[in-house]
């Protein structure tokens, strides 16, 4: 896939993607922050979207944006 067209990928799921991290983590900040987690994650690893249909490698891609997250959260209350 070529880096050009992670502009027309971003148009075209990034309500989709966003609908997905706000039901998650029912926070809207914190959803627009996880999106543009997932397209940067995305813009780093396109070699490794090989062969993939892009929809579900995008959710995957968000999803563990939001479980590194959530961990982060985790550790962070446990240190305080």
């Amino acid at each position: 896939m070529e880096r050009k067209t992670l502009d027309d990928i971003y148009r075209f799921y990034m309500l989709d993607i966003y609908r997905y991290l706000y039901s998650l983590c029912h926070n809207h900040y914190l959803a627009e922050d996880l999106l543009q987690e997932t397209f940067y994650r995305a813009y780093l690893h396109l070699e490794d979207c090989r062969g993939e249909k892009v929809k579900p490698w995008l959710f995957r891609v968000a999803y563990n944006a939001f479980i590194d997250v959530m961990r982060q959260q985790k550790r962070r209350n446990l240190t305080t």
